[in-house]
């Protein structure tokens, strides 16, 4: 697992999904609301980003519900 801060757009690449969508699952008031998705954390002043280790680990928990 990668132990690594990656920025918005950074953990947005490998993972195939939209900024919009990471927004989704953090807004408790969206229908695609997933209190299971890792939070952000401050990486600059107006910087958001996502631990990758953390990113990682909800994904193998997704496809492990799948199975």
């Amino acid at each position: 697992m990668r132990n690594t801060t990656a920025s918005l757009q950074g953990s947005r690449r490998p993972y195939g999904v939209s900024r919009s969508s990471l927004h989704e699952r953090q807004n408790p008031k969206s229908r695609y609301h997933d209190k299971t998705f890792p939070s952000p954390v401050q990486i600059e002043q107006r910087a958001i980003g996502y631990r990758e280790d953390k990113l990682d680990a909800w994904i193998a928990s997704q496809l492990q519900k799948e199975q």
